[in-house]
C-alpha cells in the first residue's frame, strides 16, 4: 500500500500526484465495501454448517483471483528515472541504516502516523461492534 503512495507520488507531475495518490484510499474503500457485500451473500446464501465446513474458504479463493491482475499491473509499470540509478548502484546495509539515522525525525513521525491509523482502523472496525454488545446487555 505505502509503496504505491510513493510510487505515485514520485512518477505523476506534481500537480497531479496527489490526485493519484487519493485513488489508494478510494479503492480501499471500494475493497471493503466489495468484502462486506460477500460476506452478506454468503451469510443469505451459504447455510451456516456448509460455511463452517468449507465456505470459509470461499472468500479467500475470490481474493486470490486477483493476484494475477496485480502481477500484470506490476510488470506494466514503468520504473522512475531516480529507481534506475539506485538500482545500478546498491547501497549498503550500513548507508541505509546511516540514512535512516540521519532522517529519524521523519521516519519516527512517519511510523507514529501509520501506527496511529492502524490503531483507529481497528478500534473502528472490530472494537466498536464489541462495544454496541456490552453496551446493549448493561441496558
Amino acid at each position: 500500500m505505502y509503496f504505491w503512495l510513493c510510487f505515485s507520488r514520485r512518477s505523476q507531475l506534481r500537480e497531479t500526484g496527489g490526485f493519484y495518490c487519493s485513488w489508494q484510499s478510494a479503492s480501499q474503500q471500494v475493497a471493503v465495501a466489495f468484502t462486506a457485500l460477500l460476506g452478506l451473500a454468503l451469510v443469505l446464501w451459504v447455510p451456516e454448517a456448509t460455511m463452517a465446513a468449507w465456505g470459509w474458504r470461499i472468500p479467500l479463493a475470490i481474493g486470490c483471483l486477483i493476484i494475477p491482475i496485480i502481477l500484470w499491473l506490476r510488470q506494466s509499470l514503468e520504473e522512475t528515472a531516480e529507481f534506475q540509478r539506485m538500482r545500478h548502484h546498491p547501497r549498503r546495509v550500513s548507508e541505509v541504516l546511516q540514512m535512516l539515522w540521519a532522517n529519524r525525525q521523519i521516519v519516527l513521525v512517519g511510523m507514529m502516523i501509520v501506527v496511529t491509523t492502524t490503531t483507529l482502523f481497528y478500534l473502528i472496525t472490530a472494537y466498536a461492534g464489541k462495544f454496541r454488545c456490552f453496551l446493549e446487555r448493561r441496558i
